[in-house]
Formats: structure tokens, C-alpha cells, sequence
């Protein structure tokens, strides 16, 4: 008892902190600001990036390994560059971090000043500019950081071509705070213009469905998604209600985006019933889908644990016996559109079904 009591204590001590060095950061923004009116000048005139350099040599004393220090160096030189680029007006693209890197960038304090500094530049983003991306792989977005970024976006309509969030570890130490990762998720969505527009979203798992919701309802809202990707982010408690979200979220990806070319749906607890009617109808619904990738998911390789053994039995091959499953259970979708490409298997090997033009 008195070590849950402690736990309890230590989370709702960090979650204040939390809100202190957010409210920092918002009395700083407003200092900064206020400054600039009583002077008369625009918020970039006389302005100099005033986020101290951090070394290399700094970040091996923080703990990151050789590889990490070159990233972390590389995420901070873009912040920088990214800041100045927001204040004179010139910003095409929100881009940190490489979602090709093997390891996520954990945050720092040090690196405090210089996330205050890029939500101060968004906030001289305008109503309808236009961005290539929202792009933050692989660095870890703590609770504070993520509220700083809103704060910084609310009120603002921009067109931004590519929304992504890959394996920014939301959740703190004990199991809060994802929600806030759906929240930036979903409030970009929400609050996107642009005619077409990619999302990724990688490697935040859910206990609870609710959780997913506000995504759900902005993914389904937004109409003009060409690529959407979400993977390992479905780890709702049991199999079979994991399954039952993972399937009701693919179905409503689909049935409500009918512009989709590309969809993948990985490591998301999917079962695909045989009775699949209603992915049937979803993707029939959408006639310029071109690939839906359900590889590496545990209920699909179940599936093939199954047929494996029903082609032993039959003597047939289990990739022959695969890919004619499936393509039976899916039929009705691949003949109405024969550019539609499907992938399913596990980690060891993966089948495709319909027209071979993914490689």
C-alpha cells in the first residue's frame, strides 16, 4: 500500500511539474511578445536565437550513445534552423527526427529553451500557410512538450500535406500521458485544409478504446487522406475485444475516406473474420485504393497458423493455400478493383494477394 501511495505521489508530483514548465513557457512567450509591441517592432526584428548551443560532448553526458549524439545534434540543429525560418516567414516544413533511426531521441531539460523557442515560431504561422509536413520521428515527446505545441497551433487553419508522429514514446513512466500524442494527432487533422494529405502514426500503444476515439473522429472527418499508416497501435487488454477495435478501425479508416491509394494497418491486433463483409463492402467503397498492408499482426498470423494446417492436410504448399484464402475471403473487392494490392502475413514471411505491382 504505502508503495502505491508513494507511486501515486511521485506521478502526480511529475504531472505538476509538468504544468509548471508549461506555464514557464507560455509567461515567456507572452514576455517575449509583449517586449516586441511595447518597442513597436515585429516579432522577428532584432530578434537572435537565444537557446544555448548544446555540444556533442553534452549530449555523451546526458547518456546518449555515439550514433543518438548525432541525431540528437542533427534534431537540435533543425530546430534552430526551423525557428528562423517560422519568424521571417519562409517555413515549408516542420521536419525533427528520421523515422529510418533505430532508437528514440529521449528528452532532456536542456532541450527546454529550444523546444519554447520553435512553439514561439509557430506561432507566427498564419491562417493558410502552407506546409510540406508535420513531421516528428523517433524523439520523445513529453506531456509539457506536447501541450506547448498546441498551445502554439490552436487558432490557426494551415494546409499541411504530410502529418506525421513515429515512435515519439507519449507515454511517461507509468502509463499516462498517450492521449496527449492522439490529442496533437488529431488536432492537425482536424485543422488541415489541404486537398490531399498523408498521416502516419507509429508505436503508441492503447489500453482503452476511448483513448482512441478523438483520432478515430478526425481520421474519419477529414475526407481528402490519400496514404494513411498506423501501426503497433492497437494493445487493447484482450485478444479478442483487441481484435473487435483493431477490425472497426480499419473498417472506418475506409469506409469513411474514399480518395485512399495506400493504407497500412500493421501490428494492430486485427482479426479479419472470415464472415468480413463488412471490409468487403469498405473496400469496394474505395475504388483508388491501391495497397492495404495487414502484415506483421498476431490474430492474422493465427490465421495462417490455421491454414498452414489445412494444406498439410491437403498436400498443397502453405504459400499456394495462403493466397488462395485469402484472395477466396476478399474476392468480391479484388475483381471490382483489380489495382488493389493486399499484403497479410507475420514476421517471417508475407503474402500478397491480388495485382503484383508492390514490391
Amino acid at each position: 500500500m504505502a508503495a502505491e501511495i508513494a507511486k501515486e505521489i511521485f506521478s502526480q508530483s511529475n504531472n505538476m511539474q509538468d504544468e509548471v514548465d508549461e506555464l514557464k513557457g507560455q509567461v515567456s512567450m507572452l514576455k517575449r511578445r509583449l517586449d516586441a509591441l511595447e518597442s513597436g517592432k515585429k516579432p522577428h526584428e532584432g530578434w537572435v536565437y537565444p537557446a544555448p548551443d548544446i555540444s556533442e560532448e553534452e549530449l555523451e553526458e546526458m547518456g546518449y550513445d555515439v550514433d543518438a549524439v548525432e541525431e540528437m545534434d542533427d534534431v537540435l540543429k533543425a530546430m534552430k534552423k526551423t525557428t528562423n525560418n517560422l519568424r521571417w516567414g519562409s517555413c515549408d516544413k516542420i521536419r525533427l527526427g528520421d523515422n529510418i533511426f533505430s532508437q528514440v531521441l529521449k528528452y532532456h531539460d536542456s532541450f527546454l529553451p529550444h523546444w519554447r523557442e520553435l512553439c514561439d515560431g509557430i506561432c507566427c504561422l498564419k491562417d493558410g500557410d502552407e506546409l510540406k509536413c508535420f513531421d516528428i520521428s523517433s524523439v520523445e515527446l513529453p506531456n509539457q512538450i506536447v501541450v506547448m505545441l498546441l498551445n502554439a497551433l490552436r487558432g490557426k487553419k494551415l494546409k499541411i500535406k504530410c502529418i506525421s508522429f513515429q515512435s515519439n514514446n507519449f507515454k511517461s513512466e507509468y502509463g499516462m500521458g498517450t492521449t496527449y500524442g492522439v490529442e496533437i494527432a488529431s488536432w492537425l487533422l482536424q485543422n488541415s485544409i489541404t486537398t490531399e494529405a498523408s498521416f502516419y502514426y507509429e508505436g503508441d500503444s492503447f489500453d482503452h478504446e476511448c483513448e482512441i476515439r478523438p483520432l478515430m473522429k478526425a481520421l474519419t472527418n477529414h475526407k481528402n487522406l490519400k496514404i494513411v499508416s498506423i501501426n503497433s497501435f492497437n494493445r487493447i487488454g484482450d485478444k479478442e475485444e483487441a481484435s473487435k477495435v483493431g477490425y472497426d478501425m480499419l473498417c472506418s479508416i475506409l469506409e469513411s475516406n474514399l480518395e485512399l491509394v495506400w493504407v497500412t494497418f500493421q501490428s494492430n491486433s486485427l482479426k479479419v473474420p472470415f464472415d468480413a463483409s463488412r471490409l468487403i463492402d469498405a473496400l469496394k467503397g474505395c475504388s483508388k485504393l491501391q495497397k492495404l498492408d495487414l502484415s506483421n499482426d498476431a490474430s492474422t498470423c493465427n490465421i495462417h497458423h490455421q491454414l498452414l494446417h489445412s494444406s498439410r492436410r491437403g498436400g498443397e504448399s502453405r504459400n499456394e493455400v495462403d493466397q488462395n484464402k485469402w484472395g477466396s475471403v476478399l474476392s468480391e473487392a479484388l475483381d471490382e478493383n483489380q489495382e488493389l494490392s493486399v499484403i497479410v502475413g507475420d514476421f517471417n514471411r508475407c503474402y500478397q494477394i491480388g495485382k503484383q505491382r508492390f514490391e
